[in-house]
């Protein structure tokens, strides 16, 4: 595996999602070098001298004979998922491979459409000014949210919709990914977003700690909203946990991942709340993007080896920066572009999938080094004896590389799709024609 350029990664996700285009996703990924291509690589420079060397002690004739046995054949390795709806991208398969291969093995997860479902639900609007009521707060929020596909901006737009609330158009807008937008809307400058970010932009927040508190003891998050530098309410959103979550989870610890950990941007209430439903130990909360990509590094340069589930903007530093990053579908668009693996269709159980394939596939490529090496060693001790010409080394080498690929590529028994059995019609036929 070729290390990555963090700086690169850095610039590229620093631009909001619609500045990612496929053209740019593609360079902005680094290529990767399988390991079962550096094992072959590492193999090839001494099979050669000794395959020379054998040459060297015969005939003319043995001589052909053990350099065309012993010419490399290359085959490339195919990744197949079986209906596990899973894309890879460059090398996405054998990174999968090296995420198995590694002694330590952590799992991050994001909370926020990862682990729930995405699909958050304004639960509450508090006003904490008499200029504006809560229509009239949640117009703002949804004309400042409009062009943003995050959770939090559907959640407010399908709230002004439910509510047939008239929109208006955002004049200005600018965004700190992960943190808040900056808009002005019908001349009034508006800030909607985290405690980190109004406070960063030096509006109080003391009227609506109560309201806050409150919200996270419910399991809720609270995004405040900001209009003309002053407090104007705050919008408390419910997101449920995913059905398939706890299997998930449960399902690595059963396959010995060295941990499993909780990274987000929220408030670390909800986030301790859907780490102890999980049964997670680690959890980690108000990370912005940067801050969970330095999280993931650390991990990397503790020895770990780090695979990353995620879905939006926030979560691409972290996709990439991992060893192995996994997009789970409906996320964002630079999250599919960032991650090694994109889960096409279902849920968090394509995750589980994901790892027993590439368990799958390692041992399948151990078949094939076995098989091929034991069996190529043996066609050329015969040629340097004298008993295979130059001809039947040809075809038992390029044999025995069709054989180890077919065995390789080979569906397991258990993942085959079963046959249809047709009714036994005749045998009914036969019992109501003898009565």
């Amino acid at each position: 595996m070729r290390p990555r350029s963090s700086s690169t990664a850095r610039s590229k996700c620093a631009s909001t999602a619609s500045a990612w285009t496929p053209r740019s996703a593609a360079s902005f990924r680094p290529s990767k070098r399988p390991p079962t291509r550096s094992l072959t690589s590492r193999c090839s420079p001494s099979a050669w001298p000794t395959a020379r060397w054998a040459a060297r002690s015969g005939w003319p004739c043995w001589a052909r004979s053990c350099l065309a046995a012993s010419t490399p054949a290359s085959r490339s390795t195919l990744g197949v998922d079986y209906g596990a709806s899973l894309a890879c991208r460059g090398g996405g398969s054998v990174a999968l491979v090296h995420l198995l291969i590694g002694l330590l093995a952590d799992v991050v997860f994001d909370k926020t459409g990862t682990l729930t479902s995405g699909t958050p639900r304004v639960a509450r609007v508090v006003c904490h000014t008499r200029a504006l009521d809560e229509d009239a707060l949640i117009r703002l929020v949804a004309a400042a949210e409009h062009g943003f596909q995050h959770p939090i901006a559907r959640a407010v737009r399908r709230l002004a919709a439910d509510r047939k609330l008239s929109v208006p158009a955002a004049t200005t807008t600018a965004s700190q990914i992960g943190l808040g937008v900056d808009v002005t809307v019908e001349g009034r400058h508006v800030l909607i977003g985290s405690r980190r970010f109004m406070e960063s932009r030096h509006v109080g927040l003391a009227a609506a700690e109560a309201d806050e508190r409150a919200a996270h003891g419910a399991g809720g998050a609270a995004t405040f909203v900001a209009v003309d530098g002053e407090l104007a309410g705050l919008l408390v959103l419910q997101d449920e946990l995913r059905p398939e979550a706890r299997e998930a989870v449960s399902a690595l610890k059963a396959r010995r991942m060295r941990d499993i950990v909780l990274l987000t941007g929220d408030h670390p209430e909800p986030s301790r709340a859907i780490a102890e439903l999980l049964g997670l130990r680690n959890h980690y909360a108000e990370l912005s993007p940067d801050e969970k990509a330095k999280l993931i590094h650390r991990l990397k340069r503790e020895g770990h080896v780090v695979a990353m589930v995620g879905d939006g903007v926030n979560d691409a530093l972290a996709l990439e920066e991992a060893d192995v990053g996994i997009a789970v579908p409906g996320g964002a668009e630079v999250a599919s572009a960032a991650a090694d693996v994109v889960i096409m269709s279902g849920g968090l159980d394509r995750v589980v999938r994901a790892l027993d394939l590439a368990a799958e596939t390692i041992a399948a490529v151990r078949r094939t080094v076995n098989i091929a090496a034991q069996a190529n060693l043996g066609v050329v001790g015969l040629a340097s004896f004298g008993l295979a010409k130059p001809l039947a080394s040809i075809l038992l080498t390029h044999g025995i590389t069709l054989g180890a690929a077919i065995i390789t590529t080979r569906q397991p028994a258990q993942t085959r799709s079963p046959r249809r059995r047709r009714p036994a019609l005749h045998k009914n036929v036969r019992r109501s024609s003898s009565n």
